[in-house]
């Protein structure tokens, strides 16, 4: 999987075996695609490095010839220490706090959410956030936190993180950014039971068995679907069956499986009838 190999919600790179240059550079770009769906945003990977290869990127970096035409300081960033992550936590978190410095009494959230009344404030608040939680949870994800860190720091950085996504939650509520369905689950669940009614699934068309003569001789005598129909249902029922029966008789069915292929070919290609 470290080349061709392209999924770009995959998060995560464990690295424990050696690897050079461009081997280096295609492993780690494994998880370099960004991706969103919905709530969640990947902007970077994570790159657990036992073999203590990363110290190797930079050399791999500047004689990898694709990028012969960058600047050296074009590449610079590509990865990042966690503990330079970790280090952004307390200027991020003042950052967050100094939205609130008019609030007196900082235990009112209700103070909280009047001040957060103004839009732009409201969004600058989101956005802050956002880069703290991002932050603490890159932070959180390694036991380097602790050599920066002493426990109590920790537990009021996740304290104070879970009560401004309360305070979120709350705002966007209040003034109409997003709407709590919780209150209108029993209307619904209610015009469900009035009004829809789902009756229980009907088999149309039978799973064929290949494999028991009057089965097959039933389907190719059909005569309520057309002779394209049941070629289809014959080739697609026969893959399967092979696959299952491979070990049984390895030999036996790989050339079933080859000449299946041949007639299915033909058939695709007009060379062979449908009743055929």
């Amino acid at each position: 999987m470290l080349t061709g190999f392209d999924a770009p919600r995959n998060t995560v790179l464990y690295v424990c075996k050696s690897l050079k240059e461009h081997n280096l550079l295609q492993a780690i770009a494994r998880v370099n695609r960004l991706y969103e769906d919905g709530d969640t945003e990947k902007q970077f990977g994570f790159i657990v490095d036992y073999e203590g290869l990363l110290g190797e990127l930079d050399s791999a970096l500047t004689t990898y010839s694709a990028f012969e035409g960058y600047e050296a300081a074009d590449l610079v960033g590509t990865v990042h220490d966690v503990r330079e992550e970790i280090r952004k936590l307390p200027q991020l978190h003042d950052q967050l706090w100094d939205i609130f410095k008019p609030v007196r009494n900082k235990k009112d959230m209700e103070q909280f959410e009047q001040l957060l009344g103004d839009e732009a404030l409201r969004q600058d608040f989101y956005a802050r956030l956002r880069a703290f939680s991002r932050c603490l949870h890159i932070s959180l994800s390694s036991d380097k936190l602790l050599d920066v860190f002493d426990e109590a720091k920790i537990d009021t950085l996740k304290r104070d993180w879970k009560q401004f996504s309360e305070l979120r939650r709350s705002v966007q509520l209040r003034y109409q950014e997003t709407v709590d369905v919780r209150e209108f689950e029993p209307k619904i669940q209610k015009l469900l039971d009035d009004h829809v009614v789902a009756l229980p699934a009907e088999t149309i068309i039978e799973v064929v068995n290949i494999n028991d003569p009057d089965a097959l001789k039933a389907v190719v005598e059909e005569t309520c679907v057309s002779e394209a129909s049941r070629a289809d249902r014959i080739a697609s029922a026969t893959r399967p069956a092979i696959t299952e029966k491979m070990e049984e008789d390895p030999t036996f069915y790989r050339e079933f499986s080859e000449l299946l292929e041949d007639t299915i070919r033909a058939y695709r290609g007009r060379r062979l009838s449908e009743r055929d």
